[in-house]
């Protein structure tokens, strides 16, 4: 977790607009602190907090409702997808959490998932098979697996191979990173799904939780 002087910074980002009511050094501090009950859980620190048995798992089994912000001191891609991986709604760096806290915040809270723009990919959608854009489409609509094959009247592995190969035209790993790309304002094909917000994009929540 963050130290006292940078927990101090992160209230400051979101004390004009939002109320604070718990905090921690450990997940157990942060639950046993709250004045009230919450929906979203700002963490601070560096990537170990995504590690297995860390600060974001132990959250996601004890308080499943509760929407997570991680401001991480690394700002690579990597740490990114990994947060995107393990459950996490909003994603904002050390270095711009003055700027963009409050704004991840309320995207989260709005029901939305929060990444950084230099998540944001360039695709070429011509390499892309129609079906492909179907499939992409449906997946940032939110759709299941299941839900698309019955929209498209395929089979459920013909669907995953479709994904499979525009994951790898993408260069992404996970359903969030394929939907930001589609739904991306300035280089998808996404047409009303996209909540801009100052720093971050945004994309539908429920695209964390639709299986691969």
């Amino acid at each position: 977790m963050a130290d006292p002087l940078n927990v101090r910074r992160l209230e400051a980002a979101l004390e004009d607009e939002f109320d604070v009511v718990a905090r921690g050094q450990s997940i157990a501090a942060l639950l046993d602190s709250a004045r009230r009950p919450f929906e979203l859980a700002v963490l601070a620190g560096d990537t170990d907090l995504l590690a297995r048995g860390g600060a974001v798992e132990r959250l996601r089994h004890l308080r499943p409702e509760c929407s997570i912000v991680l401001v991480a001191t690394s700002e690579q891609r990597s740490a990114i997808r990994k947060a995107l991986r393990c459950g996490v709604d909003g994603f904002v760096p050390y270095a711009l959490a003055e700027d963009a806290l409050s704004v991840t915040v309320a995207a989260v809270l709005a029901g939305q998932l929060a990444v950084p723009q230099s998540v944001r990919r360039q695709a070429n959608w011509a390499v892309f098979s129609v079906r492909e854009r179907q499939v992409l489409q449906l997946v940032a609509d939110g759709l299941t697996n299941f839900e698309i094959a019955t929209r498209l009247f395929l089979s459920e592995s013909t669907v995953k191979s479709h994904l499979s190969s525009s994951f790898r035209k993408l260069g992404v790993s996970s359903r969030a990173e394929a939907a930001a790309a589609v739904l991306d304002p300035d280089t998808g094909f996404g047409q009303t799904s996209v909540v801009r917000m100052g720093e971050p994009i945004s994309v539908e929540q429920q695209l964390l939780g639709a299986p691969a």
